[in-house]
């Protein structure tokens, strides 16, 4: 890995290690709901999570990223980068970068996914509390109609 992408990773480690509880909570909470966990975004800030929160690959199944480069290798964590076809529809989408949420959803309604029926949350969203965790436990979250009624 390159060292300027190493700093970045480093910075986002920080970060995410100092929310470290909310977003312990935040696990305990998508691991009960027993669906495939994806974390979308294998750049420096996925990377950063996933050293700090599954260092051993035990929780986040797969890492999804629009690079085709990317698409097919595994990262030091062991997870699998997969491109968007390989998520399944059940699944809780962990989006990394909140500024390519919107970008994700159009690009899953462009591939034929049922964008409303999904579990896609930002983490960003989540972390700056934009979003609560009682939202995400009682599913009130997932019920998205801003971008495609």
């Amino acid at each position: 890995m390159e060292s300027g992408n190493m700093n970045m990773i480093r910075k986002y480690e920080k970060y995410y290690i100092g929310k470290y509880n909310k977003i312990n909570d935040l696990r305990t909470v998508i691991i009960l709901k027993n669906l495939p966990i994806v974390l979308w975004g294998a750049g420096a800030k996925g990377c950063a999570f996933l050293r700090c929160f599954d260092k051993k690959n035990e929780w986040i199944d797969y890492v999804i990223d629009v690079d085709i480069n990317k698409q097919g290798t595994k990262l030091e964590t062991g997870h699998i980068i997969e491109g968007i076809n390989a998520i399944k529809k059940e699944a809780i989408i962990l989006v990394v970068n909140v500024k390519f949420y919107s970008s994700i959803c159009f690009s899953l309604f462009a591939e034929g996914y049922d964008v409303k029926s999904m579990k896609i949350l930002s983490l960003d969203d989540y972390i700056q509390d934009r979003i609560s965790l009682q939202s995400i436990q009682d599913d009130v979250i997932w019920i998205r109609r801003k971008y495609y009624d």
